[in-house]
């Protein structure tokens, strides 16, 4: 019961980083600032959401936003996939444990970024960085459950 009650927290953080992810979409793709989450130089969604760090690979790559809207969909799936199989479904365990340290290493790259190179914050990448540390947890839980 432990199991299910874990992969459904896993999949509550998937669904709220799917939400973060879908407005930080919005944000790189709009043409206005989006003053909901810009408060200056140092906490600016639109100074880090369209510089050339909010593409992966810089300057020509796909926008991170959507690398996470990717990435947690795939998580939620599967979660899900895993809640209605449990007993068969150690290999995706596995593989969702890595991609959640896959995760956090890809945000503490862009967090790095945020610190040393642009020097200004996005509050919604901070709740997604929040929300990978949390899905971590929870992953290494289901994987390494007594």
């Amino acid at each position: 019961m432990e199991q299910k009650k874990l992969l459904n927290y896993i999949s509550v953080t998937s669904v709220l980083a799917i939400l973060v992810s879908i407005y930080l979409t919005y944000l790189h793709y709009s043409k206005s600032l989006g003053h909901f989450c810009n408060f200056g130089e140092n906490f600016s969604c639109d100074l880090v959401n369209k510089s050339i760090y909010s593409l992966f690979p810089p300057k020509i790559g796909i926008p991170v936003a959507i690398l996470g809207l990717m990435f947690f969909t795939i998580i939620l799936v599967l979660s899900r996939t895993i809640y209605k199989n449990l007993e068969n479904e150690k290999h995706t365990i596995k593989y969702l444990f890595i991609l959640s340290i896959f995760s956090l290493l890809f945000a503490g790259y862009l967090f790095s970024i945020e610190l040393f190179v642009i020097k200004s914050f996005c509050i919604f990448c901070i709740i997604l960085d929040v929300l990978i540390i949390i899905n971590l947890i929870l992953t290494y839980k289901l994987r390494y459950r007594n």
